[in-house]
């Protein structure tokens, strides 16, 4: 059976695109008009035929399941076994559970692409430097697990724990220092007394091991490993570690 994939250079994980773009790429080097050798006739000839199977995303998920039948059947411990024939049947549960993950594994790479954007962007963030405004405390109340919430007079809340959130009283004018970029609260600075109360449910505090995680994860999914099993089980955990690091963006 032939390798489709290999006519083509690419993995058996290559997106549509990267089908498209290779057989575009071949195709121009080895047409009839550009290079009249016989080899080249032949090599045209294989790569439309490799094209016409792998382009339809229908007829690739067919030819998938009978090259992964094919390639599990084709080593065998004994040189000298041969493999009595039998009656053609469908995927395994195991192959078919194979299948579905190379199907969406372009869409896993595409989840770790935008963790890796959204990490690069709060490294960005992380490293210019803070914004300040000046505020007035217009309400204080208690919250679950002696957290302490300030409420300021732009309409803005700040969480402190219930020990720093003694450096502050009700009215005091204060100095809210966030991040340049995307506003995450860093700490609070009473101007009266100069004490400070860094803000740690936040992504730059307690929680930044969601970002350092889904960064991790990213780049080992995208830069590490060719894997389909190793891909797709990467980008799902990288794709919730994306929605808690977004979730905890929102609702800081």
């Amino acid at each position: 059976m032939k390798n489709y994939y290999s006519i083509l250079g690419l993995p058996d994980t290559a997106s549509g695109e990267a089908i498209k773009r290779a057989y575009r790429q071949l195709a121009l080097r080895y047409h009839p008009d550009k290079n009249p050798s016989r080899e080249a006739e032949e090599r045209f000839k294989e790569i439309n035929a490799a094209y016409a199977v792998l382009g339809d995303a229908a007829s690739r998920r067919a030819y998938d399941g009978q090259w992964l039948q094919h390639k599990q059947g084709v080593a065998h411990r004994d040189p000298k076994y041969r493999r009595r024939p039998t009656r053609p049947t469908g995927p395994t549960p195991q192959q078919q559970l194979y299948l579905y993950m190379k199907e969406y594994v372009p869409y896993m790479r595409k989840i770790m692409w935008a963790g890796l954007a959204v990490c690069v962007l709060l490294a960005v963030d992380v490293a210019l430097p803070a914004r300040q405004s000046y505020e007035s405390i217009v309400d204080m109340t208690f919250e679950v697990d002696n957290v302490r919430k300030l409420h300021l007079d732009d309409g803005s809340d700040v969480s402190l724990s219930r020990e720093l959130a003694r450096r502050f009283n009700l009215g005091n004018e204060v100095i809210v220092y966030r991040s340049y970029l995307i506003s995450v609260p860093l700490k609070v600075e009473n101007q009266r007394t100069g004490q400070t109360a860094a803000i740690e449910a936040t992504l730059y505090h307690n929680f930044a091991f969601l970002p350092l995680l889904l960064l991790g994860l990213s780049v080992a999914g995208l830069f590490f490993t060719r894997s389909v099993e190793a891909q797709f089980n990467l980008g799902v955990v990288a794709a919730m570690m994306l929605i808690f690091t977004l979730l905890l963006y929102l609702f800081q």
